[in-house]
């Protein structure tokens, strides 16, 4: 009698096991399976393409020509024809300087040519009667010469007390007024061409590959 009841209790268990496990087996295969929903794909052809790629970088806008336009020679300034931001033409009126001067050194040279040509005659003539040296008249023809050039040199100094613009520009800064008194080399104007602008450009290393002209 007890061996039927512990064969019997084992039975049932048995019986349970075998019961339960086709659920289990189901739901446990249930949750293994799972469904996947298709999903619609576009698909494009392949081709080659190009691009092009841009760059940014900072720079600095320069006119072509800047330049400070001097008196050539001392004077007072008589008339200054511009003004700051006026517009010049190449070879425009900038400025007229007293020349005065220079006329009267021009005077001075004149009277002291005269002086060194009756010199340089005289020995000329000496020379013809052996009373003077080869060396003295090459020396009045040295004294004439050079009066000569000295007054050359004072007659485009006159020519030059009428300042004009080089080139064609706009006046960016004047310096001087009238009736002030300037020396060679003292500036009266900045004069700048827009009509061509510079840009310097920092490009980093970078990009220089990319960097060509053109």
């Amino acid at each position: 009698g007890f061996l039927g009841i512990v064969l019997g209790v084992g039975s049932a268990c048995d019986s349970q096991q075998s019961d339960a496990s086709p659920n289990a087996q189901e739901k446990a295969g249930g949750e293994e399976k799972s469904v996947v929903e298709p999903i619609a794909v576009e698909t494009l052809p392949i081709a080659s393409t190009s691009f092009t790629k841009y760059f940014e970088f900072p720079a600095v806008a320069e006119p072509l020509e800047r330049r400070k336009i001097s008196a050539e020679v001392s004077g007072r300034v008589l008339k200054l024809a511009v003004d700051e931001g006026d517009s010049l033409a190449k070879g425009a009126l900038i400025a007229r300087l007293d020349a005065k001067l220079t006329s009267a050194q021009i005077d001075v040279l004149k009277s002291q040519k005269q002086s060194a040509q009756r010199e340089y005659n005289r020995i000329g003539q000496l020379a013809k009667q052996g009373l003077a040296t080869p060396q003295q008249l090459d020396q009045a023809e040295s004294t004439l010469q050079q009066v000569s050039l000295s007054i050359k040199q004072a007659q485009i100094g006159v020519s030059k007390a009428h300042v004009h613009s080089p080139f064609h520009g706009h006046v960016e800064r004047t310096y001087v007024d009238e009736v002030e008194f300037v020396s060679p080399g003292i500036p009266l104007i900045d004069v700048i061409d827009y009509q061509t602008i510079i840009m310097n450009v920092t490009v980093p290393e970078s990009a220089i590959p990319f960097i060509k002209l053109g």
